[in-house]
C-alpha cells in the first residue's frame, strides 16, 4: 500500500552518509584530544627546554663566578705567601720591636711587589695599626674599628671583599684582599687588588675548559662576552668582536640586553659560517658584575622545537592509521549491514512487506529477525487501517444522518416558532384594548427573532455557529418591515462575526427590544429619523450598539419589561450595558469573545 505524496529518496546514500558521519563523530574528538595532548606535550617540552637552558645559564654563572673568585683568591694567596717569604728573608734588617724603619728593607721590598696593575701589599699589627701601606696618610694610623681592619682583626686569615678610599683616589673603590697572620711579629699581611682588575687575574684557558665541559647536548654552548663586545670564551671565535657577526644595531641591542641585568631570553640570528646563511637562536644571559662580563647560553630554536615536532608527526601518523582502519571497518560493515537496512527502509517507505528470501546467508540473524518483526508490524498496520477506514465510513454516514436530522430539527423549530408568532398576531387582532394587543405583537416579534436564528442554522454548513452579520441584517429588516412608521432609516453595520446559538439568541432578542423601543418611543411627533445597529469585535470583546437620533428614551420605558429583559439577556451572556448621553439614545452592550 503506497501513501500518496511521499517522496522517495536514494536508499544507499543515506546509510553510507550515516556511516561517514560515524567516522567523523569518532575521529573529530580524537583529533581534538590528540591535538590538545600534542600541543600540551609540546608546550611542556618547550618550557622544559627553556628551563633547562636557563638553569644551565644560572649554574654556569654561579660556577664561573666561583671559579673566578677562587682564581683571584689563589692569586692573592700566592702574593701573600711571597710577601711572607720576603719578610722572613729580610728579618735581619728589622728593629728590635718589630716595627720597620723608614729605610727598612721589608717595607721597601713589600711595597715594590706588584699585585695586578694597581694592587699592593700592606701590613697591620694586632692592635689595628697600619704598619706598611703605600698611602703615607694611611700608614701609621691605628684604626681597629674601621673596615676592613676590624674584620681582619677578627678573622686574621682568609678572603675579604670590601671598599676603601686612599688619599690618592677620588672615591671609595671596590677591592678584595687575601690575608695571613705572620705570628713572629704579630702582623697580618694582606695582598689587596681592585676588583675592576679581576679580569687580568683570571686564567682564561682554565675558564674556557670549565665552560666548554658544560653542555646540554642540543646544539647549545655557552660564551662569555666582555664590556667591549668581545668574546672572552667561545667554542670557535674566542677573542673575536661581536660586530664580526652582527650589524651595528643588532650588536647594540644584544649588548644592552646582556649588560643591563635583564634576564629574559633573547632571540637573534647567528651565521652558520661568517657571511653565510643564518639560523635563529635563543640566548639566556647573566651579568657578572665584578668582572663586567656577561655569560650566555645559546641554543638553536629548531633544535628546541625538534622534540615537539617529532611528537606531532608521530601523533599524526597514529591518527592516520586509526582513520584508515576505521574506514576499512566501516566499508566492511556497509557491505554486511547496509544493504538489508536499505531494503528494509524502502519497504517501510512503500508500506509493504519485505520477503526474507532475497537475503544472502551472510545476513546477520538479528536483521532477519528485524525483518520478520517488520512484516508482522506491516500486517497489523494493514488490518488496523482497514478497520479504521471501515469505522470512518460508518462515522461519516452517521454524521451525515445526524446533520440532516439536526437541520430538520432547526427547520421545524423555526416553523413552530413562526406558527406561534402567527397565533400571537391573530390573538392581538381580536383584542380590543390596543395596549394589550401591543403586548401580543411584541411577544410575536420576540418569537420571530428566535425563529430567524434557527433559520440561519439550518441554512449554513456549520450547525454550531451562526453568521451573525447576515442574521442581524435579516432581523433588523424584518423589524422595519413590520413597523407602521414611515420615514425611519434603519442602518446595520456588522463585521463578519460567527456566534454560538447560546449567545446569538440573547443578542437577537436584545436588538429586537432596543430597535422596537426606538421605533415606538424615539420619534414621537416627528416624521423621520435614523436607527443604527452596530456589531464590532475589538480584541477579546464584542460590542453591540443600538443608537437612534430621536428625542431620547422616556423614563417609563427605562423601567419597562423590555429593558428589564435586555438587562437579563446581557447578564446571561456576561455583558455590561452602557446608556449613552446626548441627542437621541445610544445603548451599548459589551461582552467577551
Amino acid at each position: 500500500m503506497m501513501r500518496p505524496g511521499r517522496a522517495r529518496r536514494k536508499p544507499r546514500t543515506s546509510v553510507r552518509r550515516k556511516l561517514l558521519n560515524l567516522i567523523l563523530f569518532v575521529t573529530v574528538p580524537l583529533v581534538l584530544l590528540l591535538a590538545l595532548a600534542v600541543g600540551s606535550l609540546g608546550v611542556r617540552m618547550w618550557n622544559n627546554s627553556l628551563a633547562s637552558v636557563e638553569t644551565m645559564t644560572v649554574m654556569l654563572h654561579d660556577a664561573v663566578d666561583t671559579t673566578l673568585r677562587t682564581s683571584i683568591e689563589s692569586y692573592l694567596r700566592a702574593k701573600v705567601e711571597t710577601a711572607i717569604e720576603t719578610i722572613d728573608s729580610s728579618r735581619g734588617s728589622t728593629s728590635q720591636d718589630g716595627a720597620p724603619s723608614a729605610e727598612n728593607p721589608i717595607s721597601r721590598r713589600l711595597l715594590e711587589m706588584n699585585v695586578a696593575d694597581s694592587g699592593y701589599i700592606y701590613v697591620i699589627d694586632g692592635e689595628g695599626r697600619v704598619v706598611i701601606h703605600p698611602d703615607a696618610d694611611t700608614e701609621g694610623r691605628v684604626i681597629p674599628d674601621v673596615e676592613p681592619v676590624k674584620t681582619q682583626l677578627e678573622q686574621r686569615t682568609g678572603y675579604i671583599e670590601y671598599s676603601w678610599q686612599n688619599s690618592f683616589e677620588p672615591s671609595p673603590q671596590p677591592k678584595a684582599l687575601y690575608m695571613e697572620e705572620y705570628e713572629p711579629l704579630g702582623w697580618i699581611v694582606s695582598a689587596s687588588s681592585y676588583r675592576s682588575e679581576f679580569v687580568q687575574l683570571v686564567d682564561r684557558g682554565r675558564l674556557a675548559d670549565m665552560i666548554e665541559s658544560q653542555s646540554l647536548g642540543i646544539d647549545s654552548y655557552s660564551v662569555v662576552v666582555d664590556a667591549a663586545g668581545r668574546f672572552v670564551v667561545h667554542p670557535e671565535y674566542a677573542g673575536e668582536p661581536m660586530r664580526t657577526f652582527f650589524d651595528e644595531a643588532e650588536t647594540e641591542r644584544l649588548m644592552e640586553a646582556m649588560f643591563s641585568g635583564r634576564e629574559e631570553p633573547l632571540q637573534y640570528s647567528w651565521p652558520v659560517r661568517p657571511g653565510g646563511s643564518r639560523r635563529e637562536k635563543l640566548m639566556f644571559t647573566r651579568y657578572l658584575t665584578d668582572f663586567d662580563w656577561a655569560i650566555a647560553t645559546t641554543v638553536y630554536l629548531d633544535s628546541l622545537r625538534r622534540p615537539a615536532l617529532l611528537v606531532l608527526a608521530a601523533g599524526a601518523l597514529l591518527l592516520l592509521l586509526f582513520v584508515l582502519l576505521l574506514t576499512l571497518w566501516v566499508l566492511r560493515m556497509s557491505y554486511v549491514v547496509s544493504d538489508p537496512i536499505v531494503r528494509l527502509a524502502e519497504a517501510a517507505r512503500s508500506d509493504r512487506r519485505l520477503p526474507t528470501s532475497g537475503f544472502s546467508r551472510e545476513t546477520p540473524r538479528e536483521l532477519i529477525t528485524l525483518v520478520d518483526q517488520f512484516n508482522a508490524f506491516v500486517d497489523r498496520i494493514d488490518a488496523q487501517q482497514r478497520e479504521v477506514w471501515t469505522q470512518q465510513e460508518s462515522l461519516r454516514r452517521s454524521l451525515e444522518e445526524k446533520t440532516v436530522l439536526v437541520r430538520e430539527i432547526h427547520h421545524r423549530v423555526k416553523n413552530n416558532l413562526q406558527v406561534i408568532a402567527s397565533l400571537l398576531n391573530l390573538q392581538a387582532g381580536s383584542v380590543r384594548d390596543r395596549d394589550d394587543a401591543a403586548l401580543f405583537e411584541r411577544t410575536a416579534e420576540r418569537v420571530i427573532s428566535m425563529a430567524l436564528v434557527h433559520e440561519q442554522l439550518y441554512e449554513t454548513d456549520d450547525l454550531s455557529l451562526i453568521p451573525f452579520d447576515r442574521y442581524l441584517e435579516e432581523l433588523v429588516g424584518h423589524i422595519g418591515a413590520s413597523s407602521i412608521r414611515d420615514g425611519i432609516e434603519l442602518c446595520v453595520e456588522c463585521e463578519p462575526i460567527a456566534l454560538e446559538i447560546e449567545r446569538a439568541v440573547p443578542c437577537g432578542l436584545i436588538v429586537n427590544e432596543l430597535v422596537t423601543n426606538s421605533l415606538q418611543h424615539a420619534f414621537v411627533g416627528t416624521d423621520g429619523g435614523a436607527i443604527r445597529v452596530r456589531m464590532l469585535q475589538r480584541g477579546r470583546t464584542y460590542t453591540l450598539e443600538v443608537a437612534d437620533s430621536g428625542d431620547g428614551m422616556p423614563q417609563e420605558v427605562q423601567k419597562s419589561l423590555g429593558m428589564t429583559l435586555v438587562e437579563m439577556l446581557a447578564e446571561q451572556i456576561g455583558g455590561e450595558i452602557e446608556v449613552g448621553a446626548g441627542s437621541g439614545t445610544r445603548i451599548t452592550v459589551t461582552f467577551p469573545v
